[in-house]
């Protein structure tokens, strides 16, 4: 009987000893987000008095309605979602079934439009370049204005352009939506990355650039190369049937998000130049992303340079 109870009370203890043990890990988790948070708030302040609201470089966004497939085109769509899970480069419809936040768990989110061939009527398409914001906060661009599927999840979906494209283009813009800063204002200032909240939309800001200095100027430029470069890579990806090997796909999709991790952190750095964060604030910035569990593609560049410099 002794042993017995020798053996319940070892059982209790290590139970409360777990539970305590848990306790101090939450309280010291809270504690290091109150700490972290305190710590950014400044940070935070500097970059809204280097910025712009965003509903002054942008076109009046539009509500799309989704569009409602017949069985016949939905059964096309099934199959072809299986053949082609990312979509192609060149559809007859974009596509979602799903919120979809701005990023990835464990990957930066593409730019371009997802896609699909579904075996609609020919229809005459605008060549215009669009942001599509989706509900999750998704941000996709696309050199053309396409009409959009919702699977019946949700009744509509928002595009825009910019209303200043020799200055503020659509390319920079959809960068900065995609960006490492404004998630981290986003999470700090709203709780909430998904921007396709109204509440959350009118209040996104965009840094106040001097277009009257030249560097600046090259800045941009800059990253609406590196976009192009990136969607030359979304569409040879996008490209790529999906075999019955999926572990030759998913090689694929490694070295696929390898190449567009290395682009995304050059642009979070350039963003970062244009409100003049320092190396100590960019820290900050980062640190709460990943506090937040938010991916970060400089957490990916880290490690490539840590295999590559043992």
């Amino acid at each position: 009987m002794d042993d017995f109870q020798k053996i319940v009370e070892g059982k209790t203890i290590t139970f409360l000893e777990a539970k305590i043990g848990n306790k101090i890990n939450r309280i010291e988790n809270q504690v290091d987000s109150i700490r972290n948070f305190l710590k950014i708030i400044p940070v935070l302040r500097k970059v809204e008095n280097e910025s712009i609201y965003l509903h002054d470089v942008i076109n009046k966004p539009e509500l799309i309605d989704g569009t409602k497939l017949s069985k016949k085109n939905l059964k096309i769509f099934e199959t072809f979602k299986k053949n082609y899970p990312n979509g192609v480069s060149r559809g007859d419809i974009l596509f979602f079934d799903q919120k979809t936040s701005p990023r990835l768990s464990d990957a930066y989110l593409r730019f371009s439009s997802p896609l699909s061939i579904v075996g609609l009527p020919k229809m005459k398409l605008n060549n215009a370049e669009t942001i599509y914001l989706i509900p999750g906060g998704a941000i996709f661009f696309s050199k053309i204005k396409y009409p959009i599927f919702t699977n019946n999840a949700f009744k509509f979906a928002v595009s825009f352009s910019s209303n200043a494209p020799k200055e503020y283009s659509t390319k920079f813009i959809a960068c900065f939506l995609k960006s490492s800063l404004l998630l981290s204002y986003c999470i700090n200032t709203f709780d909430n990355l998904d921007i396709f909240m109204p509440e959350v939309f009118r209040k996104i800001l965009i840094p106040k650039v001097d277009f009257n200095n030249p560097e600046s100027g090259l800045k941009i430029k800059r990253i609406e190369k590196i976009l192009d470069e990136i969607l030359v890579f979304e569409n040879k990806f996008c490209s790529i049937k999906c075999p019955h090997d999926l572990n030759i796909y998913c090689q694929k999709v490694i070295l696929h998000n390898m190449h567009i991790d290395k682009l995304a952190h050059e642009i979070d750095t350039i963003i970062y130049s244009l409100v003049n964060l320092s190396s100590s604030e960019i820290e900050i910035i980062e640190s709460s992303l990943k506090n937040n569990r938010i991916y970060l593609p400089a957490q990916q560049k880290a490690q490539r340079d840590k295999q590559n410099n043992p």
